[in-house]
């Protein structure tokens, strides 16, 4: 008598969450059937809500045990085929799963995107400047007077340009009284007291 028996192992064995995969396919058991999904993304309150390949419609996968096991290529390509065009149109029977939707945060469907806020971004100084060009930057910006040494580390933080003596601050100072001195009422810089540098107003 063989004595013998044979060991039953389920079909699916359960899946964990951190098995799921946002993207990929799985067998899903919705309602008292089995269907193919595809994860599109975390739903709120947990779960996730998946896409049904066969219609497109969106379903809520409530937990890990709701999914049975992956699907591989094949069983994916076979649902695909599988898909019939809208009744209304001549097109050829598809060949790609169907597209991603514009959701509003509510998981209400769009007819159109939706509106892109603009940022508004503040006007990016030059990209190249002289000594005296990105002092008055930074004066203007600073809105109050500053010492050449102030001012020089503010060009240099901002890389607005790159000193190449030992001593900036003192090339600096030399340059604008020199510009005070030449240009007058019409130069861009006014001394405020001493030591410090102001824009002229």
């Amino acid at each position: 008598m063989d004595t013998r028996f044979t060991l039953e192992i389920p079909e699916f064995l359960p899946m964990n969450a951190s098995d799921v995969r946002l993207g990929q396919c799985y067998f899903a058991q919705l309602s008292e059937r089995s269907t193919q999904v595809r994860i599109e993304r975390p739903a709120p309150g947990g779960g996730w809500i998946a896409r049904v390949l066969s219609h497109g419609k969106h379903a809520k996968i409530k937990s890990a045990a709701q999914l049975l096991r992956r699907c591989d290529d094949e069983e994916v390509a076979a649902v695909v085929r599988g898909l019939e065009p809208n009744r209304r149109s001549c097109i050829e029977p598809v060949t790609e799963l169907p597209p991603f939707v514009f959701e509003n945060k509510d998981g209400e469907i769009l007819t159109s995107p939706p509106p892109v806020k603009r940022i508004k971004i503040a006007e990016p100084p030059p990209e190249s400047m002289s000594l005296l060009d990105a002092a008055a930057y930074v004066l203007k910006a600073a809105k109050k007077p500053l010492s050449t040494r102030d001012i020089v580390e503010a060009i240099i933080r901002l890389r607005l340009w790159n000193p190449s003596g030992a001593t900036p601050w003192g090339t600096l100072h030399a340059a604008i009284s020199r510009d005070i001195v030449n240009n007058g009422e019409k130069s861009r810089f006014q001394k405020a007291t001493r030591g410090l540098f102001d824009i002229r107003k």
